[in-house]
């Protein structure tokens, strides 16, 4: 729960807002029709993500709609990840088996920002192997400010990667995840790596 979050949500004009923590909603049950959380589960902050999963769920009405962003692979740790209190990163089975867990039904689990993974992922790798003679940790990310050029060719990656949608990536920097609370209508389409009716069976990482 952030408090400068909140102050910046006025700013912006927003009135309908709440300061708690995602393992102890302050919502009835069943309150909503569609929830999303974007890099939020991950942090040490939330001590345990499957309460915090399944608190979303008792929110959701049924047929309600997770929508989930995480941080991809605990070995692509980085400083960045120390300065912003990583506590946990996924892989898509993981991510899965959770939303099982917490009583949702996974309609859809892929990695994505993939084109990019392996540079940036070679990238962490030496960083770490640079590391390993130990030494005190990391006070500042390893992420700075780019060029408005470079931006643009990052964000033209992102945008082929948009059109190839259809592409079951094996790996990515972050994971995806759409999630139904069942005894309601499904609004999203499986995709054929993942059908609703399989989604719950065989729950082992990848």
């Amino acid at each position: 729960a952030s408090p400068h979050a909140l102050a910046l949500a006025r700013r912006r004009r927003l009135t309908r807002l709440a300061l708690a923590g995602v393992e102890r909603l302050p919502f009835r049950e069943g309150a909503f029709d569609l929830m999303t959380s974007a890099d939020v589960l991950y942090h040490r902050g939330v001590r345990d993500d499957l309460a915090a999963l399944r608190e979303a769920a008792r929110c959701l009405r049924p047929g309600g709609i997770l929508v989930l962003n995480l941080p991809a692979f605990d070995w692509l740790r980085s400083s960045h990840d120390e300065v912003i209190h990583t506590a946990r990163r996924y892989t898509a089975g993981e991510v899965r088996a959770k939303l099982c867990a917490a009583g949702l039904t996974p309609l859809r689990v892929r990695y994505w920002n993939s084109l990019l993974f392996p540079p940036l992922a070679a990238v962490r790798l030496l960083r770490r192997i640079a590391r390993t003679g130990g030494g005190p940790p990391p006070e500042h990310s390893d992420l700075s400010a780019l060029p408005r050029w470079l931006n643009g060719m990052l964000a033209a990656l992102l945008r082929i990667e948009e059109a190839l949608d259809f592409v079951a990536w094996p790996a990515g920097l972050s994971v995806m995840a759409v999630a139904r609370k069942d005894g309601g209508p499904a609004r999203v389409a499986a995709t054929p790596h993942a059908p609703p009716s399989e989604a719950c069976k065989g729950r082992g990482r990848r």
